[in-house]
């Protein structure tokens, strides 16, 4: 039966019928496995999106779906991947950035910590090091 599948969504892939894809693996009674899961990815990520950047139009089942689908790939891609934290090397910096202006800011409610090589931060000269 997948083999079956399998060449159907290539046939749809190749033809550009996304949405086909997305029906045809949401309907069928295959259990989604990683490769079937990334091809349904595969397809939600080429479904054009006629819509606000607020996604007003896009039903919420196709972005939920989506979510979902990506989250599924990235948790079975990272299974194996040691989740400790890494520390960060001694010549990388973390600016307070204004997440919209991009300036300098030490409001926190208004920064994001972006991160440099050191020297390389915005409004830094390499005279200052």
């Amino acid at each position: 039966m997948k083999q079956s599948i399998l060449k159907q969504i290539e046939k749809l892939h190749t033809e550009e019928k996304h949405a086909e894809i997305i029906k045809l693996l949401e309907n069928s009674n295959e259990t989604l496995d990683y490769e079937l899961t990334c091809l349904l990815a595969r397809a939600y990520c080429n479904m054009p999106v006629m819509a606000d950047d607020d996604n007003k139009y896009i039903n919420s089942k196709v972005r939920t779906n989506s979510k979902k689908a990506w989250a599924d790939i990235i948790e079975y891609v990272l299974k194996d991947v040691d989740t400790s934290w890494y520390e960060t090397p001694k010549n990388v910096v973390a600016i307070p950035l204004d997440a919209v202006t991009g300036k300098t800011t030490n409001d926190s409610k208004k920064a994001a910590l972006y991160y440099y090589v050191k020297g390389s931060e915005p409004g830094v000269s390499k005279e200052q090091y």
